[in-house]
């Protein structure tokens, strides 16, 4: 675009800085999306799929929620910032309601249990972890308009993301079976604070006057005016691009949530429930290197071509992993995996700058800077799509017939859980090449610059 945006915002120490709230996001959210289902069948005893209902009524509630903290850090201002101060004071809650979560007293009725967990869960989703991690997103766009340092945070938090996803992947499954998992979350909860405050204080959001630049001569409208929740949500919802992203976050996050199943596949179809910790290794180690390459694909290639072509390749990795599925091959599973994660993330690393871009593109047409609501998206996605991802594998579990704890489930729930490992994922893969296909708003934004001739 212009020269300010070759601009250089961030040191090497800020972008670290920054990527380590993804640690703490993760040491709560991955806890959950990972072991709540499990915990709440085979430790609490309660029927999963109420467990998926319950799950799936309160992400109901978590969409509107997501939008309202987002128009609230939108017209915040205090000498942190916009959203520094959200995602500081939150992570309180956070720690306290995970920690709650996973302590339900034994002794009490099955419906004191329910309503329990759902008090806890959506206060910590719809309350806490949305303003938490809206706030974080939002630093993204709040902290450097450069693009490649954008991408760069982007790549760098989400490797921190699936380090601590494969931690939780092993530790969740071994510690709690030595200390519980009560005493397992205190630990990760206090942990989460204390990284929290370190991601919060590694960054300084830019003024609002620094944040204008060459193109502010052309848009509609007054920049300067903050708009109404209305006004707000008008803007949010008919940008086609930001619906598009929040598609490719929904999706790509009830991939995620769907991946609780594999616990109960490696338990009860591969009588080993270690090897859940080598598939979660399969499928999160290699994105490593994956998101370390993505700034350069993207810099070469940028972000339409480098998602496009990733997706391509996961689906291709989907179908071999069916196929490792129905030859009963542990080996070509792991190997499907590993290439399935490899073609996942590129678009992993740069969806918080594909949201940028998208809040530019508002931006353009409207003249009104909402940034906030517009990473209310990433939250949206990450805790619905999680949200639903979990509620499908209870619910469906449920009805084929699964019964808590026991060693040899019927065939009918063996079929599911097949399903859900194998079928599922490669549905999600084409649907999110789909939407990538037409993704087009890199292209949108500097359509619209040579055409109101900003340099």
């Amino acid at each position: 675009m212009g020269s300010m945006k070759e601009k250089k915002y961030l040191k090497w120490y800020n972008i670290l800085g920054y990527g380590t709230g993804d640690v703490a996001a993760n040491l709560a959210n991955a806890f959950i999306n990972m072991f709540i289902l499990i915990y709440m069948t085979d430790t609490v005893g309660v029927n999963a799929g109420v467990i998926g209902v319950i799950i799936l009524f309160a992400k109901c509630f978590d969409g509107f929620t997501d939008l309202i903290f987002g128009h609230f850090i939108d017209r915040t201002n205090t000498k942190m910032g916009k959203a520094r101060p959200w995602m500081f004071f939150a992570q309180f809650g956070v720690s306290i309601c995970v920690i709650l979560m996973f302590s339900i007293p034994s002794g009490m009725s099955d419906t004191m249990k329910y309503a329990w967990f759902f008090l806890t869960y959506i206060c910590e989703m719809s309350l806490f972890y949305t303003a938490n991690n809206i706030a974080y997103s939002s630093l993204t766009a709040l902290a450097t308009k450069n693009s490649d340092e954008r991408v760069l945070m982007g790549t760098v938090r989400f490797v921190f993301s699936i380090a601590t996803n494969l931690f939780i992947a092993y530790v969740g499954v071994s510690l709690p079976s030595k200390i519980g998992y009560s005493h397992t979350a205190i630990i990760f909860s206090i942990a989460a604070i204390i990284i929290n405050t370190i991601a919060v204080f590694s960054v300084r959001e830019l003024p609002e006057d620094e944040l204008m630049d060459a193109k502010d001569s052309a848009v509609s409208g007054e920049a300067a005016a903050k708009p109404s929740l209305i006004e707000s949500l008008k803007i949010v919802f008919t940008n086609k691009y930001f619906i598009m992203v929040l598609l490719s976050y929904l999706l790509f996050y009830i991939y995620y949530g769907t991946m609780s199943s594999g616990v109960y596949y490696f338990k009860y179809v591969m009588h080993d429930a270690s090897l859940y910790s080598t598939y979660s290794s399969a499928n999160l180690l290699p994105m490593i290197p994956g998101l370390i390459v993505t700034p350069i694909l993207v810099k070469k290639f940028d972000m339409y071509k480098t998602n496009l072509a990733g997706y391509v390749f996961a689906i291709a990795a989907s179908v071999l992993l069916m196929l490792g599925g129905m030859k009963g091959s542990f080996t070509i599973i792991m190997i499907a995996v590993v290439l399935r994660a490899l073609g996942t993330s590129p678009l992993t690393g740069d969806q918080n700058a594909l949201i940028a871009e998208a809040s530019e593109y508002s931006y353009r047409l409207h003249g009104k800077r909402i940034d906030g609501m517009m990473y209310s998206c990433s939250t949206i996605g990450n805790k619905v799509g999680n949200g639903i991802g979990s509620a499908l594998t209870g619910i469906l579990l449920s009805a084929s017939g699964y019964v808590n704890g026991f060693a040899e489930q019927s065939q009918s729930c063996i079929n599911m859980l097949n399903g859900l490992f194998f079928v599922l994922p490669l549905v999600i893969m084409i649907l999110l090449f789909i939407d990538l296909f037409f993704l087009k708003v890199e292209e949108a934004n500097k359509k619209w610059d040579a055409e109101h001739s900003v340099q």
